[in-house]
């Protein structure tokens, strides 16, 4: 319920109350459907929140940096800025040294998948470890920049209650 809820969360955040989004209803309904069949919850909402950043306008920039735009040279450093929307060369990486979080290669290869495949090839997909925690860490980010606002987390529900 708690992975259903941030999914819904987001569609909110960055959708205008009262317009018509076929194509978003349509992903997020796709989403809700994977977590009914019982797949990752916390995994279907991350990967959720790629494809439904990536459709409203705000792809994660992952072939030149997102800052310079350079293509060449001393491209994508590991970096992920989500002040500037994607990864981000080691001149601008350094320059916003405190503001990016890294990403290896296997987190900007899955990266680079959910944004490319198709939202049923998508749950295909599984990942784990270091690739699960950068891509977590750096989506969080980048909603929070997008929205203005942190989301609840996907589990949520099943934080411990402190009163």
């Amino acid at each position: 319920m708690s992975s259903a809820a941030r999914m819904a969360n987001l569609v909110g955040a960055v959708t205008g109350e009262g317009d018509a989004h076929p194509s978003i209803f349509e992903t997020l309904l796709n989403g809700l459907h994977v977590l009914q069949s019982g797949h990752d919850p916390a995994l279907t909402a991350l990967l959720f929140q790629i494809r439904l950043l990536g459709d409203t306008g705000f792809r994660p920039q992952t072939d030149h940096c997102a800052t310079c735009g350079d293509g060449h040279g001393q491209m994508l450093s590991g970096q992920f800025s989500p002040l500037a929307g994607g990864l981000v060369c080691g001149s601008c990486a350094r320059r916003d040294r405190d503001r990016c979080l890294p990403m290896s290669a296997g987190s900007l290869a899955f990266l680079q998948q959910v944004l490319r495949w198709a939202p049923a090839a998508v749950t295909r997909l599984k990942a784990t470890g270091q690739i699960r925690s950068e891509l977590e860490a750096a989506v969080e980010s980048y909603v929070m920049v997008v929205t203005g606002k942190r989301l609840p987390p996907a589990d949520f529900l099943s934080l411990p209650v402190t009163l």
